[in-house]
């Protein structure tokens, strides 16, 4: 005997279906993408923006009637919507060659969509809940996924650009240092603290954090914006490679400056300053693995020589 299809019932289907299709997210994508990049960027727009649509009217129709006959339909093809997004999302990331950067942050997105879209399901089925605000976050979430630019390029740009951006932070930090260090003023504590000694290498570590943000900020990010956006398997894992490097050298010039302020740990700033160095050359030589414009070419050789004249001694 089938079980009567109820308003109850129906939503709660729908809201385990979204959980179904939020744990499909994660898994491996399909083996074969159907199409273009292009084709793929049509039809995830398509599908986000009918999804939108759906979820404007089961907003409504579900807070003013439980008929089915309303309701019902609705949320049919609200659950069609939601297992269209997950193929729509893993089709594009198929067609993009999609690196383990680009697919987290696609797939967190769509994965946030869709739990606000359950959570929107949930407040409707209770009667509880701001609906409006539900149905705005869904759509903020839907709308955040359409205007997103779905490549390994910017994706990879944009970790560079916030390790950069730390690099810079703490060259500033370092600099208003310098400068305490350097006032006349008795009472002034980072003046007190730091020995004739210090003062002479801390000038050279601040060099060499300055050269560290003009690698990331110019010629890695450089080097990863002449990478076409529709990019080969070779290229997307130049890109991921370079990601990883950028990291450890952000965590590095991190490591660095804990060893700068006073008292200045002497030893560690030495192997630490050395680290720096060899990673900031490290990443140099990897732009030696695709063809770059005669412009960055010619700028390479001339970064690596002031790395190499950057001494602590």
């Amino acid at each position: 005997q089938m079980e009567e299809v109820t308003f109850t019932s129906s939503l709660t289907k729908l809201d385990e279906a979204i959980t179904l299709h939020i744990s499909i997210l994660s898994k491996t994508l399909p083996a074969t993408p159907q199409g273009s990049y292009e084709e793929a960027k049509v039809l995830l727009a398509q599908t986000l923006a009918h999804t939108r649509h759906l979820v404007t009217k089961f907003s409504l129709v579900a807070e003013q009637t439980e008929d089915l006959a309303v309701v019902g339909p609705v949320v049919e093809q609200l659950e069609q919507a939601s297992a269209g997004i997950v193929q729509a999302t893993q089709n594009i990331l198929l067609e993009a060659v999609a690196g383990p950067t680009l697919t987290h942050t696609v797939t967190s997105i769509a994965k946030t969509t869709l739990e606000s879209l359950g959570a929107l399901t949930r407040a409707l089925l209770k009667k509880e809940g701001n609906i409006p605000v539900l149905c705005s976050v869904v759509w903020s979430g839907l709308d955040k996924l359409k205007e997103l630019s779905i490549d390994n390029r910017t994706a990879v740009l944009k970790d560079i650009q916030n390790f950069s951006a730390q690099v810079k932070d703490a060259h500033s930090e370092l600099t208003e240092l310098q400068e305490d260090a350097n006032t006349e003023d008795e009472e002034d504590e980072f003046d007190m603290r730091l020995s004739a000694e210090e003062k002479i290498v801390l000038p050279k570590c601040i060099e060499l954090v300055k050269l560290t943000y003009m690698v990331l900020a110019q010629v890695f990010t450089k080097a990863a914006r002449e990478i076409p956006v529709v990019n080969t398997e070779a290229q997307r894992d130049w890109l991921e490679e370079m990601k990883s490097l950028v990291a450890v050298i952000g965590s590095t010039v991190d490591d660095f400056s804990e060893t700068i302020y006073p008292p200045q740990n002497k030893p560690a700033l030495v192997t630490t300053f050395d680290k720096l160095k060899g990673l900031l050359t490290e990443g140099l030589n990897t732009l030696q693995k695709q063809p770059f414009s005669e412009a960055l070419t010619k700028l390479i050789p001339m970064v690596e020589s002031k790395i190499k004249a950057v001494q602590l001694d």
